[in-house]
């Protein structure tokens, strides 16, 4: 992610100058120069302004590719959808022709009932490529940012979000803190991160 090439660039296609835009901002021009060359990185707060500035969405700023993770995640979702229909019509069918198979399906749905306390997490702590990940969700809401209105007005209020904070060695914030959408209720939330941990892991990296 090149956050500095980015506001550079943005503040250039909205003709401001440094100083403006730190006028804007209520911050120096030094600091918005030590930010297009990567030497320090706006607050969350400073990036939601940036955004309001230049008129675009955080992902443009940060350059992150949602598409893809609400790709990988509905692949996930559809899967687990297909594979508890399938335990549920198996159900049916043992309900409503042998009542020893339902004693049976009952035995196999307490056996492999999921503990979702130890599979599952609020937050992990991940390691990869010399960086630190803190992966975590919490309740929010989704807003969308109304060009007539020249303002972010609210599209959902009922939804989870997955937060990724990226950390270096000298647990230095890399990338500031952007809440994902992690879908409408707290497992599905769960999902999420959970399934980001197994990418992680995938690739070599280490969670807990």
């Amino acid at each position: 992610m090149n956050l500095g090439k980015n506001i550079s660039k943005y503040r250039k296609k909205q003709n401001l100058s440094q100083e403006e835009l730190a006028e804007m901002l209520k911050v120096s021009r030094q600091t918005i120069s030590n930010w297009e060359l990567n030497e320090t990185m706006p607050s969350s707060e400073q990036v939601v302004l940036l955004t309001k500035i230049f008129k675009i969405t955080a992902d443009e700023l940060l350059e992150i590719d949602t598409e893809n993770v609400l790709i990988e995640k509905m692949n996930g979702t559809e899967k687990i959808v297909k594979s508890q229909f399938k335990v549920v019509k198996l159900l049916l069918v043992i309900f409503y022709f042998l009542i020893l198979f339902i004693l049976i399906g009952f035995i196999i749905y307490f056996v492999t009932l999921k503990d979702y306390t130890s599979d599952y997490q609020e937050y992990a702590n991940c390691n990869i490529n010399n960086k630190s990940i803190r992966l975590f969700i919490t309740p929010g809401i989704y807003n969308k940012y109304d060009e007539e209105k020249e303002e972010y007005v609210i599209v959902n209020d009922n939804i989870w979000r997955l937060h990724i904070e990226e950390r270096d060695q000298n647990n230095n914030i890399i990338m500031p803190d952007i809440g994902l959408s992690a879908g409408y209720s707290y497992k599905e939330a769960l999902d999420s991160l959970n399934y980001l941990k197994k990418r992680i892991i995938e690739k070599g990296g280490t969670c807990s």
